[in-house]
């Protein structure tokens, strides 16, 4: 039942998850959830675009539900990263129905 729970949990998010990148001065903030087998989680996103394809952003995580005899202090369940972001569609001339984005995330 769980997993059936969260197979529909999933499909129904990757319906209306669609987003489009404006450019410069575009701000982006998505909020999900992480499903592993010893914790659950939960993940905030946010971005802010430079300019046409490049936008730099925060990773925000926190660590729920810890199973299985597992313990940890606050300053282990969190995650912060610094990424940046580039949609290289647009530069290498390919379809749009298809986006590569490279980034790099700093923690």
């Amino acid at each position: 039942m769980k997993k059936g729970l969260i197979v529909l949990t999933c499909l129904i998010t990757s319906l209306v998850t669609a987003q489009t990148f404006e450019g410069k001065g575009d701000q982006k903030l998505q909020i999900g959830a992480n499903f592993q087998d010893n914790v659950n989680g939960i993940v905030i996103t946010y971005d802010y675009g430079l300019g046409e394809n490049i936008s730099v952003g925060v990773v925000g995580g926190y660590a729920l539900n810890l199973n299985n005899g597992l313990k940890a202090d606050f300053e282990d369940r969190i995650d912060l990263k610094a990424r940046f972001n580039a949609n290289l569609g647009n530069v290498i001339n390919i379809s749009n129905n298809f986006d590569v984005y490279p980034g790099i995330s700093l923690s």
